[in-house]
């Protein structure tokens, strides 16, 4: 396997149109995939790309009440009894629109990879195998860890899958979520060493003090530390109230979460605004040297032209 991996996190938020279900942004996922392309063409650079569900998936899950592993869809629950039939079609029908829809967007993020020249092969973790334990992500890294040291690009995708003990006859369901996927690959051993960064695309230029969207004052934070236990140690970031009105995956506390967990092992993470200058210089490789480049040059954390957020380890 190539001794450098990056692992792209394509926002759902950047890719889709959130406001309005399953609809694709076609300009920006081309402009992605061009970016990724060049880079893999140019420079030989490796990538694992993760997308998230955005407007093909969010929605019908928040309709099933799907979000994390929190809610068995299969009887019975925890109290043993089962659960009323009407609910438990509900439960299956949202988790079966849930996957058709998320389905439909890793055919069009493959499509337009594959257009633009690259190996690209969507990996669905439900597909994978299941139902997922503690050790479950096993099931998930080893298809994808053979496609990279076969010379393909994985494309994978927040999905739901199914919890519980191997063999159960109700298993629980949720969603895994694409930040959550992320950071099960950097960190799984057969992987770990050959990650050298990993790149968020997002809607928004980086992490801010305070939800951009909500307050366009918000102030970007160029850098976010973090300690060996994962823990951030960077102060004036509020990320509780980031994120979409039918988001189930936990908006940017989540992405952060995952970051800080990759980061954490040395490996640093860019958060950056999709189809920006900042983007193409993070898929490039380009955007940790180019900006150590600029903080030499200005200091001024409000004129760098390379508008992002790294997260790090602490030294």
């Amino acid at each position: 396997m190539d001794s450098s991996l990056c692992i792209i996190k394509l926002g759902g938020s950047s890719i889709t149109d959130k406001s309005k279900l399953e609809t694709l942004n076609s300009t920006a996922l081309e402009n992605c995939a061009d970016f990724i392309a060049s880079a893999y063409t140019k420079f030989g650079r490796r990538f694992c790309v993760i997308h998230g569900a955005g407007s093909f998936g969010h929605q019908h899950a928040k309709t099933a009440g799907l979000c994390g592993q929190t809610l068995p869809p299969l009887p019975p629950d925890e109290s043993g009894e089962s659960l009323e039939d009407s609910r438990r079609a509900d439960l299956l029908r949202g988790l079966a629109s849930t996957r058709r829809s998320v389905l439909l967007l890793n055919h069009a993020v493959t499509s337009a990879l594959v257009d633009a020249g690259l190996p690209a092969v969507g990996i669905s973790p439900f597909s994978t195998g299941g139902p997922w334990t503690d050790g479950g992500s096993k099931v998930l890294v080893r298809p994808i860890a053979d496609a990279i040291s076969a010379g393909l690009l994985p494309v994978v995708h927040g999905d739901v899958i199914l919890y519980g003990s191997p063999g159960s006859d109700s298993p629980a369901a949720g969603i895994l979520s694409g930040d959550t996927i992320l950071s099960l690959l950097a960190t799984d051993p057969s992987l770990a060493g050959f990650v050298s960064d990993a790149v968020f695309l997002t809607d928004v230029d980086g992490v801010h003090a305070a939800d951009p969207r909500k307050d366009p004052s918000a102030s970007l934070i160029p850098e976010v530390r973090v300690d060996r236990d994962g823990r951030v140690v960077t102060n004036g970031i509020d990320a509780s109230a980031s994120g979409h009105g039918h988001d189930v995956t936990g908006g940017l506390a989540a992405k952060l979460g995952a970051a800080a967990e990759v980061a954490r092992g040395g490996v640093p993470v860019v958060v950056v605004r999709c189809g920006s200058a900042a983007a193409e210089a993070a898929i490039l490789g380009k955007f940790l040297t180019g900006r150590e480049a600029e903080n030499r040059e200005e200091g001024d954390k409000d004129k760098l032209s390379l508008r992002g957020t790294v997260v790090r380890l602490q030294e």
